[in-house]
């Protein structure tokens, strides 16, 4: 009885902290460079295509909110945002020194408000990817650092710049922890 009350809680407070399918493209300042790197997946339904597109280059434009890594084929699946910001700053365009993993770009509402992904991308596929922009800082490219957000119907992109915030415990975790604490107390209590 005590095994299915544990299992239970503990089923409860880890899919109340579960997520939904995104992707998270991290800038940071680091060694004299900027590096971005993205990961995660995305689910597409429901999100107007845009047609196909792309480029041949990995670039950066903070004053377009748009940052796009490119593959061997230079080419991408292109779909709409729901909702997209202006700019990441202040910069206009920069090239990227290299990029590495799948063909992925972000355009935010002043060069398209698109998202582009693999071409034949299927939603739920994992996406990863670096950009690298050597001897360069947040200040040079014109990013104002924070986070922001690219919404799709179902999904979102978040890309962010600047040092990440600690991750707070889920609010279920004390909850959780004070169950279990209370658990062995009664069983402590009946096996004394």
């Amino acid at each position: 009885m005590l095994k299915t009350i544990a299992a239970g809680l503990l089923g409860a407070a880890l899919s109340a902290g579960a997520a939904n399918a995104a992707v998270l493209w991290d800038f940071q300042e680091t060694g004299g460079d900027v590096v971005g790197i993205f990961a995660g997946s995305l689910d597409l339904s429901g999100a107007g295509s845009a047609g196909a597109g792309g480029l041949p280059f990995d670039l950066f434009s903070a004053s377009d909110a748009a940052a796009i890594q490119s593959d061997s084929t230079g080419s991408f699946d292109t779909y709409e945002f729901d909702a997209a910001p202006a700019n990441f700053g202040t910069d206009g365009l920069t090239l990227a020194t290299s990029g590495t993993g799948d063909a992925f770009a972000v355009l935010g509402a002043n060069s398209g408000n698109e998202v582009g992904v693999p071409t034949g991308y299927a939603s739920g596929q994992a996406l990863a990817g670096t950009l690298t922009f050597a001897n360069q800082t947040f200040a040079a490219l014109g990013v104002t650092p924070g986070s922001y957000v690219f919404s799709l119907p179902n999904d979102t992109i978040t890309v962010r710049f600047g040092p990440t915030a600690p991750v707070p415990l889920p609010a279920t975790l004390p909850l959780l922890l004070a169950g279990f604490g209370g658990l062995a107390l009664l069983r402590r209590r009946r096996a004394g």
